[in-house]
């Protein structure tokens, strides 16, 4: 060794010179360490997955009966003692689960000799359910719906069962197909009706009502 420092030709021994020479090697070595870590990124393996084409619909609730618009009953002249009946099949078609009730609307009754007896007092309505048959004689029976059994009187399903959440229960279709059942409506006019109630009217409607559960 003959003493002196080796410096890169064309740099002073000077220190400055030798700080000059430093400052160049951290600059080279900077952008080495960032070509390098360019050409990592772009050599990267990459992998991707899909779940395409979501979808969301509204299910559905439905309800038809065959009754073709026309009432159950028109009965203009009844007395004391009288009954008879009717049926109505009434179909869910709905995609979801539901409940089913039926509720009395419409109502209006005329006191005709204004002395407070009214029809709808005296008038029983007997409501029963069965499967799908409106022929009114189906063989495995009829089943009343509660709270519509016989003695229940048009004046007291009027006042009490007026909308779905008072409605009689009538049953709970699972969405899965049409669903069909059979409904008999049966009137009594009581034997004991008193002679005023001669010329009173009573005009109701009945619904049913389905709600998805």
């Amino acid at each position: 060794m003959d003493g002196h420092t080796n410096v890169p030709p064309g740099l002073s021994a000077h220190p400055r010179g030798r700080d000059r020479w430093r400052g160049a090697a951290v600059v080279v070595g900077l952008v080495v360490s960032a070509a390098l870590v360019w050409q990592s990124t772009q050599a990267a393996f990459t992998a991707t997955t899909d779940n395409s084409d979501n979808a969301f619909g509204a299910g559905t609730v439905t309800l038809t009966d065959d009754d073709g618009g026309s009432a159950l009953f028109t009965v203009p002249d009844l007395a004391p003692g009288d009954t008879g009946n009717a049926c109505i099949e009434v179909t869910y078609g709905g995609s979801l689960a539901a409940a089913v009730k039926l509720y009395t609307l419409n109502y209006s009754g005329v006191d005709g000799a204004a002395d407070g007896v009214t029809l709808d007092d005296n008038l029983d309505m007997r409501i029963q359910m069965g499967d799908a048959d409106d022929t009114c004689a189906l063989a495995n029976g009829w089943s009343d719906l509660a709270g519509a059994a016989p003695g229940t009187d048009i004046a007291t399903m009027q006042g009490a069962r007026t909308n779905h959440g008072n409605g009689y229960t009538a049953w709970s279709p699972t969405g899965a197909g049409n669903e069909v059942r059979a409904f008999r409506f049966t009137y009594t006019l009581d034997s004991g009706t008193p002679n005023t109630a001669q010329g009173d009217d009573v005009e109701i409607d009945f619904r049913w009502e389905a709600v998805s559960t």
